[in-house]
């Protein structure tokens, strides 16, 4: 405003200069040209008039200018009072904005309890369909909602209850409605039923999948249909509390009417099953395949009327399940056959677990792993006892210790059978000991049946068990054959040790036994110091009475096994030494204890008879027959026991090592004690017995040939399936460089 005002002034105050500055503005030209020619006297008039004139239109142009500034001035005060009337206007359509908005919120928020006549009168009408009530529980949901998150509104807790009042008797008439349509169908179901004919019912009986699709099942498939629309309804709202009892009281009933369909009918085909089966791998395929069909149609058929998971149909499949399992169980635990036992985790494993798939099968799974650990149970405890009296009492006959008669086997075509009850089986290779190919056989079925950490538990014993009858049958034999008693118990140990290398567990197991060594010093302590008995620190004797040690071992029936080994191969190395050259080892033992008794002089051993070269000669002699006559018949043994002629050389190799350091001790001795004219006759004879044990030994190993029973280690197979196959007893046991 104020620089309009300055904009005016200036702009006047421009208009007056130029009106002074051109006075002649309005003077006629002629009557200029006219001033000019006239006098002066003439010419002071006419300006004097000219002057008058101006001055008149200068007052005339200042009233002008006076009424352009009043009107200014108004012209301002009409835009400012124009101005506030805006703003008041601007004002007004405020308030009138925030009026119609309050007005609105407030008849939004009476519409929450306008709407409680409008729904009661719909819930109280006569001829209200359950089915239309969705609308309803819409509106009814919004109203509780809002008037629970505002307590302040006036009554709000009048209407509250009654809100909920009509929640209740509209979820009343769905709950009813829908209970009572399943057990209505249930109903009209079971009393179908009872109208079939009895050979219609065994027809059905027989398959089941036919007779559920018929009757028990297609009827609840169409009242799913009606239902659902109800149930999602119920579903949606399950965040809020009165739904979610809603929707349990539903699937409650739901399970309880499908229990009391199937119960029975499931009951009578699981003891159908056992009435027409006798093989009970049969029965528990049949049984277990039934379970599923089952479990699978009942997940199908709880998904067309429930969206939701719940825990109660894995209570009602569990249910299902557990009248198999009650039916079946007691036919597994009185089994008092380990391989019958086997085939049934075998089955459940490879048939149920492992190729199954699904929800159905997930349902079941808890059932199956039931009757698993129930059968494993039985299984590990038939094994303790077939180890108990197949293994650890077993009473071995003549013929089972007839060795080495028993290694040629049995004529072909003829079978021997182990009868034993627990374990019966044809016994393949005939040559071993019982008990070794018992345990082999035991290990091998248990091997994939039962859990990793048991079975090593089972195996360490099933293998120190077997260990310790052959030492017990090694004794026996020895008793009539010393050597042969040693063989039986290195070619069985061979044996063991190949074969259990197949299993690829840790053989090692703990051992807890009570330690009372510590007593006796504790018992002492308390008889020469009784007052100890009263001394308020783990000093006192008592304590080590009361509690004993508890020691824990470590047992690793490998280690046993490769330390009974080793001293059976050195008992045979060092009776194959002896039989070959006993004369001499006899001379060499003299000579010893002569040099360390009489500080060894030679003058007076070559005085004893036993050191004469005679005597040294005829004791040579004797050693090179006993090695043609003695020492043959031993290689040939060897080879009767251990086939395999890698193994054949290892042990040879220590023996003819012995024999060797023995010649030379003998040639040490010549060469120091004889004159030049025996000494080399007798070099030549220690020289013919080098000659005579290399010769013999590469005899033995030209006339050796392959077991047809054993193959050579490297193309013998190394798994242990279920079942000991043929080729596993073909296996020849191997000795490595490493391992004597």
């Amino acid at each position: 405003m104020m620089k309009r005002q300055t904009k005016m002034g200036e702009r006047r105050q421009t208009e007056r200069s130029k009106l002074s500055n051109s006075s002649s503005i309005g003077i006629p030209r002629s009557r200029r040209q006219m001033l000019m020619n006239t006098n002066i006297p003439k010419k002071k008039e006419i300006l004097v008039e000219y002057r008058t004139y101006c001055e008149k239109i200068l007052g005339e142009i200042e009233g002008l200018f006076q009424l352009l500034s009043d009107l200014e001035e108004k012209y301002l005060l009409i835009t400012k009072k124009t101005g506030e009337l805006h703003n008041s206007c601007n004002l007004l359509v405020q308030e009138q904005d925030s009026l119609v908005r309050y007005a609105e919120n407030l008849q939004n928020k009476l519409e929450y309890f306008n709407q409680l006549p409008k729904l009661t009168q719909q819930l109280m009408a006569p001829g209200l369909m359950v089915y239309d009530l969705g609308d309803i529980l819409i509106k009814l949901d919004s109203c509780i909602e809002f008037i629970s998150k505002n307590h302040e509104f006036r009554d709000s807790d009048v209407y509250l209850m009654k809100y909920r009042q009509l929640q209740m008797r509209a979820l009343s008439l769905i709950k009813n409605e829908i209970l009572n349509s399943m057990k209505t169908t249930t109903n009209s179901i079971i009393q179908q039923v009872k109208t079939l004919p009895e050979n219609s019912a065994n027809s059905q009986v027989e398959n089941l999948k036919t007779q559920l699709e018929t009757h028990f099942y297609l009827k609840f498939r169409t009242l799913a249909q009606k239902l659902k629309p109800l149930i999602s309804q119920i579903e949606t709202r399950a965040n809020i509390s009165e739904y979610l009892i809603l929707l349990n009281d539903c699937q409650t009933c739901y399970f309880q009417q499908r229990r009391a369909l199937l119960q029975a009918s499931v009951q009578k085909t699981i003891q159908d099953l056992i009435a027409k089966m006798s093989d009970l791998s049969d029965l528990l395929r049949a049984g277990c395949r039934t379970m599923i069909d089952l479990c699978y149609n009942e997940y199908q058929l709880f998904l067309h009327f429930f969206s939701t998971e719940s825990t109660g149909i894995i209570l009602l499949l569990d249910d299902f399940g557990t009248i198999l399992y009650s039916n079946i169980r007691p036919l597994y635990i009185r089994t008092n056959n380990i391989e019958t036992l086997r085939q049934l985790i075998s089955l459940l494993k490879s048939e149920v677990i492992d190729q199954q798939r699904g929800k159905s099968a997930e349902l079941f799974a808890g059932v199956v792993m039931r009757m698993q650990e129930d059968i494993q149970e039985r299984l590990l405890f038939l094994t303790q006892k077939y180890i108990e009296h197949e293994i650890i009492d077993f009473q071995p006959t003549p013929s089972d210790l007839d060795y080495p008669a028993k290694l040629q086997g049995v004529p072909e075509g003829e079978t021997i059978k182990d009868d034993s009850e627990l374990m019966p089986y044809k016994r393949i290779n005939t040559s071993w000991y019982p008990t070794l190919e018992r345990s082999l056989i035991c290990a091998s079925k248990l091997y994939t049946s039962i859990d990793t950490m048991i079975f090593e538990n089972l195996a360490t014993e099933i293998i120190q068990e077997c260990t310790e009858s052959l030492i017990r049958a090694s004794k026996i034999i020895s008793v009539k054959s010393p050597l042969d008693g040693k063989l039986f118990l290195i070619r069985h140990l061979l044996i063991l040790r190949e074969q259990i290398g197949a299993f690829e567990v840790n053989f090692l197991s703990t051992a807890s036994a009570l330690d009372f060594s510590h007593m006796r010093g504790a018992m002492h302590k308390i008889l020469s110091v009784p007052r100890s008995l009263f001394a308020l620190s783990h000093e006192n004797p008592l304590l080590f009475v009361v509690m004993p040690m508890l020691e824990v071992k470590d047992v690793d029936p490998k280690k046993i096994l490769e330390r009974e080994l080793k001293l059976a191969l050195e008992s045979l190395i060092l009776a194959g030494t002896k039989t070959a050259i006993d004369p001499l080892l006899s001379f060499l033992t003299k000579v010893t204890a002569f040099k360390g008794s009489k500080t060894g002089e030679q003058v007076n051993l070559k005085a004893q008879s036993f050191a004469s070269a005679e005597s040294v000669s005829k004791m040579l002699d004797e050693v090179s027959v006993k090695m043609e006559n003695d020492l043959p018949p031993l290689l040939e043994k060897i080879c009767q026991y251990i086939t395999n002629t890698s193994t054949q050389t290892i042990i040879y190799k220590p023996m003819r090592d012995q024999i060797s350091e023995s010649l030379k001790e003998i040639q040490d001795f010549i060469q120091e004690l004889f004159q030049l004219e025996n000494r080399v006759e007798l070099m030549e004879k220690s020289e013919r017995l080098y000659q005579l044990i290399e010769r013999k030994l590469h005899e033995n190993s030209q006339k050796t040939l392959a077991s047809p029973l054993v193959m050579e280690p490297e193309n013998a197979p190394m798994g242990i399936p279920m079942g000991i196959p043929e080729e596993m007893y073909q296996t020849s046991p191997n000795l490595d460089n490493n391992n004597p």
